[in-house]
């Protein structure tokens, strides 16, 4: 009796190599696919970071400008001119981040460092110190040592702006219109290179008018990837020249650059307005 041949079901060579590159093929597709997704979530996510980290120093400053003290002897400090790495300096009524009971109030500074990062420098003012308006830039040498914490990051510029009753003025700039001083304020010597605002609690000891009534905050922000291509494309010299300038006309000057819109949108642009007693 004879058997029939045993024949084998498997694939012939060139059907697994066929198979084998289909498959391969499959995987690269699903590979760049998932790094598209990956590259477009990681481009949102530092874009929502810039976004988070304007919005949060602007929410930060409001606090501390919010409970600052103003009066006949203290007041906010900011440059008399532009292009210093301080921003504002004042004191605040809290206590410093210790359980020093000497301390009487919070000296705090702000500044913006040449890596884009805006730092919060903060030290205790005790009881002994007599010149405010000096501790506002000088915390006391004899309580828990001055602290800087960078607060935020991609910061391409920030603007103080002093609110009168009639127009506003930026912060570091002359004074001849009486919104702030520069030798003397209410009696006391203004640190040197900075503007003293006066405001209407203080204007009213000393029948000054035009004083400051609010205190404008405005910011420009950009993600780590925008801020890369912007500097490696040449657009970063006019991008800080329309900065330079009223924040009013930020977001006109930068969309008027010519620069790819991908770019123009990467800058974004905060401001926020705290009243002053």
């Amino acid at each position: 009796m004879r058997f029939p041949a045993n024949r084998s079901g498997g694939h012939s060579l060139p059907e697994l190599l066929v198979a084998v590159a289909v498959l391969a093929l499959l995987v690269i597709l699903i590979f760049q696919a998932t790094q598209e997704v990956l590259n477009v979530t990681n481009s949102q996510e530092k874009k929502i970071n810039a976004v988070a980290s304007g919005r949060r120093l602007l929410d930060v400053m409001t606090v501390d400008l919010e409970n600052a003290l103003i009066g006949p002897d203290a007041t906010v400090l900011a440059p008399n001119t532009p292009g210093n790495d301080i921003i504002l300096a004042m004191l605040c009524n809290r206590r410093a981040p210790s359980p020093a009971r000497t301390a009487r109030f919070l000296a705090v500074k702000y500044s913006l460092d040449s890596g884009n990062r805006v730092f919060r420098s903060y030290g205790a003012v005790g009881f002994s110190q007599t010149n405010l308006l000096d501790a506002s830039l000088n915390a006391s040498t004899n309580l828990p040592a001055e602290s800087a914490v960078p607060l935020a990051a991609g910061i391409l510029a920030i603007q103080a702006r002093a609110h009168t009753a009639t127009t506003n003025y930026p912060a570091s700039s002359g004074t001849a219109s009486g919104w702030a001083v520069t030798n003397t304020y209410q009696g006391h010597v203004v640190p040197a290179g900075y503007n003293a605002l006066v405001t209407a609690s203080s204007a009213s000891r000393g029948n000054m008018t035009n004083c400051t009534k609010a205190l404008e905050i405005s910011v420009a922000a950009v993600d780590s990837t925008g801020y890369a291509l912007i500097r490696s494309f040449g657009y970063l010299d006019g991008v800080r020249a329309v900065l330079a300038g009223d924040p009013v006309g930020w977001r006109s000057g930068i969309d008027s650059l010519t620069m790819p819109s991908r770019f123009k949108s990467a800058i974004r642009i905060f401001q926020k307005t705290t009243p002053l007693p």
